[in-house]
């Protein structure tokens, strides 16, 4: 009887496993830094403009959106990260500042998955985009 109910037990535990779950190491990893954004769909950001990712651990992350500060809800599960609309202020900049901005954050709510690579670089993706932190 004993063995009928460890081997249900001891299989859900190894398909567990077998799934991909970010490690706490990597959850803590996005949330401990300020990313500092050095890409943005394969494309250098404008010389002396500044975007930013701050990811803390009750579902905000917030920034520097080129010219605006920005902040939005996010979720994530398994690899996938979800990253709702975001909110900013309102001040005007040039206009390469605001369509970069404006291009940051349509890209940011439409990622959906991300990594840290093997050189500490967050990426985010999604179809057709990326997103390449430091």
């Amino acid at each position: 009887m004993m063995t009928k109910l460890l081997l249900p037990a001891l299989v859900a535990m190894m398909i567990t496993g077998c799934v991909s779950q970010p490690t706490s190491d990597v959850v803590d990893t996005l949330i401990s830094k300020t990313w500092v954004v050095e890409y943005l769909n394969n494309q250098g950001i404008i010389d002396n403009s500044r975007i930013t990712l701050d990811f803390n651990n009750e579902g905000r992350v917030a920034g520097m959106a080129s010219c605006n500060r920005y902040f939005a809800g996010y979720s994530i599960d398994n690899r996938a990260i979800k990253v709702e609309q975001a909110a900013s202020t309102m001040m005007a900049c040039s206009d390469a500042l605001m369509t970069q901005e404006n291009h940051f954050l349509d890209t940011l709510q439409s990622v959906h998955s991300f990594d840290i690579d093997g050189t500490g670089a967050l990426i985010l993706s999604g179809d057709n985009i990326r997103i390449l932190a430091r």
